[in-house]
């Protein structure tokens, strides 16, 4: 089963990401609002994937991912988010994003 740690700053987002991800793809899902808790989730837990937004108030999706990055260079990164513009995707990709998606 994989392990999946999601953080969003919307709650509901969270809530509809984790239901599918546990009923449709069977993968287990730790989802949180706060980035300070999605550091200590990922330095206390081995992760298959992380999901974040790209903008939150407290923390940018980019500053999250340098930190993982900084600590696991392999695990698959995805990017979730409202902001779609070309030159955001292409920003997260070259900072060692995995994948980029825009949230609809």
């Amino acid at each position: 089963m994989c392990h999946i740690l999601y953080l969003d700053d919307e709650r509901i987002i969270l809530d509809l990401g984790r239901e599918y991800l546990e009923t449709e793809v069977g993968c287990k899902v730790d989802t949180t609002t706060s980035p300070d808790e999605a550091i200590a989730l990922f330095t206390q837990n081995d992760y298959d994937c992380i999901i974040s937004d790209y903008m939150m108030p407290d923390l940018s999706g980019v500053e999250f991912l340098k930190i993982v990055r900084e600590k696991n260079s392999k695990i698959p990164f995805v990017f979730f988010t409202g902001k779609a513009e070309l030159n955001v995707a292409i920003d997260a990709v070259n900072l060692g994003a995995d994948f980029f998606l825009q949230k609809d």
